[in-house]
């Protein structure tokens, strides 16, 4: 089952030459007929993972613990919303809105003529937002989902209290995520639908938390 990521064009006898003398998304003629249009949609990734890892890490020395929970996903894709409603200065009801970092720096001018991505422009009559390739994404992430370090009390400390064992413990949850997809989102995305499989419509990021705690055994 493939996540079936659809390329939208526009038939090219209809741009507005007036608009395309600047560097601007361009299209591929997929079936070869001379035209872009819908005809020619392809797919062009795959938002199931190649290979899942996961690797839960516990070190005991004398009375101090670690334990680390660690995961990932290696050959997904993901066609990312951030990605393509981010890159553009454009607004469709009046001024202008905010633009990722990436494509300001990136985008191509009279004096950044190599860059990268299509220039920013209040008028994008050529519709640059479109689904195509340059919004689908690599997912690759490794993550420290979980890390905690604990230490357990000697025993001669606690019996006075009638105590059996005591261990406190410190831990962060969600510590780092290492992936070349950072800057666009979270790339441990999910949806419940099937068939939005390797979208990522944008979402509040997961929080880092901190977190001390007591346990204790009478």
């Amino acid at each position: 089952n493939r996540n079936l990521l659809l390329s939208r064009a526009i038939n090219l006898r209809s741009f507005p030459i007036n608009y395309t003398l600047f560097v601007t998304s361009k299209y591929k003629d997929m079936n070869g007929d001379g035209y872009v249009n819908d005809d020619d949609r392809t797919i062009l990734g795959n938002g199931y993972p190649t290979f899942n890892f996961g690797l839960t890490l516990g070190v005991n020395y004398k009375a101090f613990d670690f334990s680390a929970n660690i995961y990932g996903v290696f050959g997904q894709d993901i066609l990312s919303y951030s990605a393509a409603r981010l890159n553009t200065i454009y607004n469709a009801r009046s001024g202008y809105q905010n633009c990722l970092v990436d494509y300001m720096e990136n985008a191509w001018s009279e004096q950044n003529p190599t860059g990268i991505y299509s220039r920013l422009t209040r008028d994008d009559q050529n519709h640059n937002v479109r689904i195509s390739n340059i919004y689908v994404k690599n997912g690759n992430f490794v993550k420290i989902g979980n890390v905690q370090l604990g230490y357990t009390l000697p025993k001669n400390w606690v019996k006075a209290a009638r105590m059996e064992n005591v261990r406190v413990y410190f831990g962060i949850d969600n510590l780092a995520t290492i992936s070349g997809y950072n800057k666009y989102g979270n790339p441990e995305i999910g949806n419940s639908s099937v068939l939005q499989t390797g979208f990522d419509y944008g979402r509040y990021p997961f929080p880092r938390t901190y977190n001390i705690g007591l346990s204790v055994q009478f």
